[in-house]
């Protein structure tokens, strides 16, 4: 029973390589694909189309040069994706081998690697590393060039800055010139943020997460990037966060996708943090708009800040400041191209009746090109269209999605804690 369902599901595989696949990847349709699992019998069919780039994982529970060997050989001069799991520094032989093995790769195939990732462990005593003695052993991710790379993705911790050694190391990489990512499409960076970059500007993709402590040069970035399509941003900010984020000089016109996500606690001034980011700017031609914005509970909170940071819990009045300042955003015509508009609002009330007390509505009568609305919050929702007019205008083609989960999450919890009435 079991051999004739491997049989059919190879026979799927073989039809879906045969029939749809392979001529999509021939015609350009897929860029790259990825597959958990694939017989013995269609490796080589994988192996000979140049769309597919071979995976490389590199970690403390894969650490074998054979292995890396094997795979440069067998992937025959294809592209590369290396995956690299960077240890806590009391590890001194697993670093040691980490340092061998990015050697590996850039001596023999530093021209093949079109992707790379690098996921910094905590170690599992506590979400941080130790400053190490010597930065020695880390300094294969500040050497060589990779002429092809095309996606660079670098993870830290949440509270990257008592690894300092690491940090800095790219950051000294991304300040090189040339620079030794001259054809670099995509750069995820969480945990931190970079000083300043050079010769970046045809980067098409950036996502960025980070506390606010990280991003003092990220304005000076952004005026360098006038081929960025996709803009990802996750903030962690303080009371001491800067406003002006998104510099005056920013060239929005390229801009495709904006997803900006916002962490806060109850302390911070919903003009100074939200308003003020946006402020003097409009993005014209940006057909797609994402922004959330979410309370963190304490536990959740003290975990973003390496210093000891007071948290303050939020209320009403304090949440519904970021819902205006958001409405009023809107209102001053800045996103005159947005067709797609997606808005997250958790607030984390403790009772239901401050829920039913909390409303957030969106002028959509300021979104001439809106054609799809998604709103998820823990509050009431409404799309707020003006009633003088413009509603007819719209001509009822607009698709709202109103999505109450949290709101429904938090009845039920409190129904079965036996706290609102049956």
């Amino acid at each position: 029973m079991a051999r004739d369902l491997l049989s059919l599901i190879d026979d799927l595989i073989h039809s879906i390589f045969n029939y749809a696949v392979l001529d999509d990847l021939d015609n350009g349709a897929f860029m790259s694909l990825k597959l958990s699992h694939i017989s013995q019998r269609y490796r080589s069919l994988l192996l000979a189309n140049p769309k597919f780039w071979t995976i490389i994982r590199h970690g403390p529970e894969l650490r074998s040069m054979d292995y890396v060997d094997a795979c440069l050989e067998r992937s025959n001069g294809l592209p590369l994706s290396i995956v690299v799991s960077v240890v806590a520094p009391e590890h001194d032989p697993l670093i040691i081998e980490t340092h061998i093995f990015m050697t590996r790769i850039r001596e023999r195939a530093a021209d093949r690697c079109k992707s790379i990732r690098v996921y910094y462990l905590p170690r599992p005593s506590q979400n941080s590393y130790l400053r190490p003695s010597s930065s020695d052993t880390y300094r294969w991710c500040g050497m060589g060039v990779f002429p092809e790379l095309q996606i660079l993705d670098i993870r830290f911790p949440s509270i990257p800055t008592l690894f300092v050694v690491g940090t800095g190391i790219w950051t000294q990489r991304f300040k090189q010139i040339p620079s030794p990512f001259p054809k670099l499409q995509n750069l995820s960076l969480r945990g931190f943020a970079p000083y300043c970059i050079n010769g970046y500007n045809d980067l098409a993709t950036l996502n960025i997460t980070s506390s606010d402590v990280g991003l003092t040069r990220l304005p000076q970035f952004l005026e360098s990037c006038h081929a960025l399509q996709n803009l990802h941003l996750t903030l962690h900010m303080s009371r001491s966060a800067r406003t002006q984020l998104l510099p005056r000089t920013f060239p929005l016109a390229s801009l495709r996708d904006f997803r900006f996500t916002l962490l806060v606690d109850g302390s911070l001034e919903a003009e100074n943090r939200l308003k003020h980011i946006f402020s003097l700017l409009v993005f014209p031609n940006l057909p797609t708009l994402d922004i959330r914005i979410e309370f963190l509970d304490e536990e959740s909170w003290r975990n973003q800040w390496v210093e000891p940071v007071d948290y303050v819990s939020c209320s009403v009045p304090e949440v519904l400041d970021f819902g205006e300042y958001l409405r009023e955003i809107i209102r001053e015509d800045k996103f005159p191209s947005v067709e797609t508009l997606r808005i997250s609002l958790a607030a984390r009330f403790t009772t239901i009746s401050t829920y039913q007390s909390a409303k957030f509505s969106v002028p959509v009568q300021f979104l001439p090109a809106l054609r799809s609305l998604s709103l998820q919050s823990d509050m009431l929702l409404s799309p707020d269209v003006d009633q003088g007019g413009n509603e007819g205008r719209r001509g009822g083609d607009l698709r709202v999605n109103l999505d109450a989960r949290l709101l429904i999450e938090k009845l039920w919890l409190e129904r079965i804690n036996g706290t609102l009435d049956s």
